[in-house]
């Protein structure tokens, strides 16, 4: 062996096709705005939960996601021996039009309870999601032409999943991500959660 290039310290991310996915069918929603305190990009949320009388989506339909979302995380996870002892910590929705985004965040919780995942189910017109790299100094030692060469994977700053309808998205809650502004008149609808384990 010459030689051995070998890059450490992997992010988890799973990836679940959701298999109830037909079932969650949403017309357009009225293009507006509802952007809570702190965020900086035009979007319309129902962070941090949907609740009971949502002007969107009925309780019904939210209780039915849950549990069906569960049930697909679940089998997920019983095959790559993670615990299956968790409970949703909160679930939201977000929709986007035309010059509507996500300005970069993680979902690291400042509350007593922390987040051991976070998810993203992507309903409708899905489209680039950006996840970035918590290492900063990777941009101060990076190799000249490295881009170019076998090191590469080792100095992204950003990855881009190819994302998709029912899609079931799980990240570690530190993980910066963000929606670039639409240049789509169609609707964008993706649910978001974070999820805390059962003591």
């Amino acid at each position: 062996m010459t030689h051995l290039l070998t890059n450490i310290f992997p992010t988890p991310i799973i990836q679940i096709e959701f298999s109830h996915h037909k079932k969650y069918k949403f017309s357009n929603f009225p293009k507006k705005n509802k952007i809570p305190d702190g965020w900086e990009t035009p979007i319309y949320t129902s962070f941090p939960n949907v609740t009971a009388d949502d002007e969107f989506i009925n309780w019904e339909t939210i209780c039915a996601l849950k549990k069906d979302l569960t049930e697909d995380i679940n089998k997920s996870f019983i095959d790559m021996d993670i615990k299956t002892s968790w409970r949703f910590a909160n679930l939201w929705y977000n929709f986007y039009y035309r010059n509507q985004g996500q300005h970069r965040h993680d979902h690291v919780n400042s509350l007593s309870e922390s987040y051991f995942w976070s998810g993203i189910y992507f309903n409708k017109n899905p489209t680039t999601i950006k996840f970035y790299r918590k290492d900063l100094w990777s941009r101060t030692q990076n190799f000249p032409k490295s881009e170019d060469s076998a090191l590469k994977e080792s100095y992204f700053t950003y990855w881009t999943p190819d994302v998709f309808e029912g899609l079931i998205l799980l990240f570690p809650p530190y993980l910066e991500h963000e929606v670039p502004l639409s240049t789509n008149d169609d609707m964008r609808l993706t649910f978001s959660f974070n999820m805390l384990y059962r003591q």
